[in-house]
């Protein structure tokens, strides 16, 4: 080493041993150096102000803020809600790191639509849509589709499908009616239905209805709904008033 860089080097060691004792404890780098917190051993300023000091006291962190007690205080950093991206989470073995992405949890998925109790079923007509006229219930807005008389399900997952359809025999004939429940366009259960007059006297106005539960797979848009099938000549034949004077119900539930 040349004699003028070691004059040099013990001038300023010198120097730094001869500043006062609150100047040698604290260190400014980068914007306004020259101006350093009374409590900080050490900054580090950006040029837009923002900066990262070290506490004299405690030896605690602070990231573009102000200490209120944390070792570790960051601000300036969005919800993991906002973004996942910027937030900062402490591991159990004290590592900083990028916190995962939020976790939104969904609603399980229930939804169920009241039968027409005014449907007229037609003559030797097979395979007709049970109507359906109101929402009972939806957690999901717009999975009742009343114009197609038929519940689509958001994800694929089992349900349960629950039904308590009937229909009534106005005119107390010889009538055999089945109302079978389906999966798209397939069916999965059936409730038949035979009512004995006049055999057994008159029987008009007599509810034929029962209660139908199954679980199923379905995938996200599979649709459920139910149709009747009349195997007789009755014109009379219409669906749906139940003997509390309200119409029966199809239901989806999600099971998770």
């Amino acid at each position: 080493m040349k004699i003028n860089q070691l004059v040099y080097v013990f001038s300023l060691l010198a120097g730094l041993l001869l500043l006062p004792e609150a100047s040698r404890a604290q260190v400014k780098i980068g914007n306004n150096y020259t101006t350093i917190g009374s409590n900080s051993n050490l900054e580090v300023e950006a040029t837009n102000g923002n900066k990262v000091i070290v506490d004299k006291t405690t030896g605690a962190v602070s990231v573009s803020g102000t200490f209120s007690g944390d070792p570790l205080q960051v601000t300036g950093v969005k919800e993991g809600q906002t973004s996942a991206a910027q937030t900062l989470m402490i591991t159990a073995d004290g590592y900083v790191q990028k916190a995962p992405a939020a976790v939104s949890l969904q609603p399980r998925f229930i939804a169920s639509m009241k039968q027409n109790a005014s449907q007229v079923v037609p003559s030797a007509t097979t395979n007709t849509p049970i109507d359906f006229v109101s929402v009972d219930f939806q957690s999901y807005p717009g999975s009742v589709d009343l114009v197609n008389n038929r519940i689509v399900v958001p994800r694929a997952g089992y349900y349960q499908i629950n039904g308590t359809l009937g229909v009534d025999d106005a005119a107390g004939t010889l009538v055999s009616t089945c109302i079978y429940y389906q999966k798209n366009a397939t069916p999965i259960g059936e409730n038949c239905y035979r009512n004995l007059a006049p055999n057994l006297g008159s029987l008009t106005g007599t509810r034929q209805s029962g209660s139908f539960s199954i679980v199923v797979y379905l995938n996200a848009n599979d649709t459920v709904s139910a149709f009747i099938a009349n195997s007789s000549m009755n014109t009379a034949l219409t669906a749906g008033v139940a003997l509390n004077a309200t119409g029966g119900s199809l239901q989806v539930i999600e099971l998770r």
